[in-house]
């Protein structure tokens, strides 16, 4: 009797162990998996430190840069002001100026011819300087010299520095897009990070719930459970909602479930544990 009782036990007690030894070689996988998201989301948190750092320090270079542009950008308006009413002053001057040559040189132009009639009369002994030429020049002086002193001292130098203003403006405008052009490499980067460590979380989630989900359905015969995200848009902003259905009942939140319920979803979170760490600890040791 004995032995024809553990003859018909035999196949579920070889479909056991070949089940027990499946179910290690999954929670051996999920296990290495953690091992290696948990690896790779610290490196990840770590780069990502590392960028944020150098974000902030373009961001500061940035604000700096765009200070000294600003200071350049005020500069050069006080010169183009200053080289405007320089230019309105000098105009005047400068027609003025050209209207006294031509005078000038149409005095001359007398004056050599008036000598050339004295001499021809036999007068070589004549005065430089007629009385009407000193005159008008010395009304021609108090002509200018008043405009002269309120024009005061001009900076000679303010068309070249107004040059090299605007080269330094050109030359800070091309940084200024080289360090934008940076930026967004730099965050397309940080982009590309973001984006691996959310699939090597999302990888690990996947693993967890359905190894969860078969702890559950072995503790209470056939049983259905699942891990749900309470932001799926972003992880890492939410927390996770157990949903369980026992035997004979509906799906519903693990918080509307019954004191015996809880225990036993705890009891599959105990074990799903356990059998991690069993296993962790196996290959630590090996």
């Amino acid at each position: 009797m004995k032995l024809a009782f553990e003859t018909s036990l035999q196949p579920d007690y070889e479909t056991s162990r070949m089940n027990i030894r499946t179910l290690d070689n999954q929670i051996s996988n999920m296990e290495n998996k953690v091992s290696k998201a948990s690896e790779t989301l610290a490196e990840l948190d770590k780069r990502l430190l590392e960028l944020k750092k150098i974000e902030e320090d373009l961001s500061s270079s940035l604000r700096s840069v765009n200070d000294r542009r600003r200071e350049f950008e005020l500069e050069l308006d006080r010169i183009d002001i200053q080289r405007r009413k320089l230019e309105q002053v000098l105009e005047p001057l400068n027609n003025e100026t050209h209207r006294l040559d031509i005078q000038v040189q149409t005095r001359k132009t007398e004056v050599n011819h008036l000598r050339e009639e004295i001499q021809s009369l036999g007068y070589n002994n004549m005065m430089e300087t007629a009385i009407e030429d000193a005159i008008e020049a010395e009304n021609t002086i108090k002509i200018i010299r008043p405009e002269l002193e309120n024009l005061g001292s001009v900076n000679q130098l303010a068309i070249t520095q107004y040059g090299e203003q605007q080269e330094k403006y050109k030359q800070l405008s091309i940084r200024r897009n080289q360090l934008e052009i940076e930026k967004k490499t730099i965050l397309d980067f940080m982009d590309e990070i973001e984006q691996k460590k959310l699939n090597a979380f999302m990888q690990a989630f996947n693993s967890i719930n359905q190894s969860f989900a078969k702890f559950f359905m072995k503790l209470t015969g056939n049983g259905a459970s699942y891990l749900k995200l309470q932001n799926a848009e972003d992880p890492f902003t939410g927390g996770i909602d157990i949903f369980v259905q026992f035997p004979g009942k509906g799906m519903r939140l693990i918080a509307g479930a019954s004191g015996g319920e809880k225990s036993v979803t705890a009891v599959a979170f105990v074990l799903l544990y356990r059998a991690f760490h069993h296993r962790h600890s196996t290959y630590s040791t090996k």
